[in-house]
């Protein structure tokens, strides 16, 4: 990492928006590096990825370090919990776009292009996400999301949608791990209210850029 604390911009494309993939991770090393290997295998050329370590106590700290300068890793010193640990990552990431893609997850190698391709072509919309292929541990596929009728297609999503949305059918559709976030979106709202909102910092930080911005 620079003296300045921020990590570099890797895959800079002057044609594209910078990606910035952040990973916050806790004792995630059965896992951790089938996820970064997917979004290192990522077609979308300008992507920059930031691991943060959550003061994991398992090999976690040393997967993350054998991908050398391809991954920049910052470790907390103690625990600050995913969403915390997010928001530190979300600050230091150099992206226009930033995704906080989870570290037990494996990404389809088009995904990042194709949500910043669906952004490019909305530039209204603050954040857009895509659906699951729920797998088991050993990477069997057990099912797949389906979404909710009304919500399918490629059209921008108005708050009032999403909130139907949610009241209708829960969450089945703003999938956190799948999320790309315009930057912009977070400096100006904010980041996860942990503190507040706990397990469900989530659901209301989408809430809050659904009611500034459209959704994908």
């Amino acid at each position: 990492m620079p003296a300045n604390g921020r990590p570099e911009a890797v895959g800079g494309d002057q044609d594209r928006p910078l990606v910035s993939a952040v990973v916050p991770v806790r004792d995630g090393a059965a896992f951790l590096r089938e996820s970064l290997d997917s979004l290192l295998g990522q077609t979308y050329p300008a992507l920059e990825v930031i691991v943060v370590d959550d003061a994991s106590t398992d090999e976690t700290p040393e997967i993350a370090a054998s991908y050398g300068d391809r991954v920049t890793v910052v470790r907390q010193p103690s625990p600050r919990g995913i969403y915390g640990n997010a928001n530190d990552g979300i600050a230091l990431a150099a992206g226009e776009l930033i995704g906080v893609f989870h570290a037990d997850d494996v990404y389809l190698p088009e995904m990042v292009e194709r949500e910043v391709e669906w952004l490019g072509a909305h530039a209204d919309a603050g954040a857009v996400f895509c659906s699951d292929i729920f797998v088991d541990g050993d990477g069997r596929e057990i099912g797949r999301l389906v979404l909710p009728p009304e919500l399918r297609g490629s059209r921008p999503l108005a708050y009032s949608e999403v909130l139907s949305g949610l009241l209708r059918h829960m969450n089945a559709f703003l999938r956190c791990p799948t999320a790309l976030v315009r930057a912009s979106a977070y400096r100006e709202l904010g980041g996860y209210r942990d503190d507040e909102f706990k397990n469900t910092a989530d659901l209301e930080m989408w809430l809050r850029i659904a009611r500034a911005y459209p959704l994908g």
